[in-house]
């Protein structure tokens, strides 16, 4: 069996010991990481213990948080583009506007911001059960 992480140590948070020169370094890294992976590898510990399935939904979720920004503004970029196209091209009317990309473009970026609040929901109903699931055991 690997590592065994329990609780912390101790509840009192003190600050690291500031290195007093370049020889002191590796130890203040060693305290300072160390405290840090220790406390991480027991609260993973304690969100797979209440359900490994929540832990990787958390993680999927993590993940779109980090990535869905990013295709906001590549949406964003393409509707821009469309529409200085249509206003550069000189025929920016109404007809012409509902049969251009643009229209496809906005609908996209209008379920992009659906898809983006309903992740929210989810999200935060997923840490809800995680949190109710912890405090039953």
């Amino acid at each position: 069996m690997g590592p065994r992480f329990g609780p912390p140590r101790d509840f009192e948070y003190e600050k690291v010991k500031k290195p007093e020169g370049i020889n002191d370094v590796p130890r203040y890294l060693k305290e300072l990481l160390g405290g840090f992976f220790y406390r991480y590898g027991y609260i993973f510990m304690l969100v797979w213990k209440s359900g490994p399935w929540i832990l990787i939904l958390l993680f999927l979720f993590a993940l779109l948080k980090g990535v869905l920004p990013v295709l906001g503004a590549l949406i964003s970029k393409h509707i821009l583009n469309e529409l200085q196209g249509e206003i550069a091209g000189g025929s920016f009317a109404m007809s012409a506007f509902w049969s251009s990309g643009v229209v496809f473009l906005l609908g996209l970026f209008f379920l992009y911001q659906i898809f983006s609040s309903l992740m929210v929901s989810v999200r935060d109903g997923v840490t809800r059960v995680a949190g109710e699931k912890w405090q039953d055991k």
